[in-house]
């Protein structure tokens, strides 16, 4: 899959663990917050009166 003639080199490395899924995820919702909150704060920018 990797590359590597032996399939337990692979497995070493291509492991994924639940608590590794979970920080990614973790991550990648606060990513998303914060580029939806820059949005929201552009869009009302847009929107104030002059």
């Amino acid at each position: 899959m990797l590359g590597h003639s032996n399939i337990g080199t692979t497995q070493i490395y291509g492991k994924i663990t639940d608590h590794k899924i979970q920080e990614d995820m973790t991550a990648l919702t606060h990513r998303e917050h914060s580029a939806f909150d820059g949005y929201c704060k552009s869009i009302a920018r847009q929107n104030m009166p002059l």
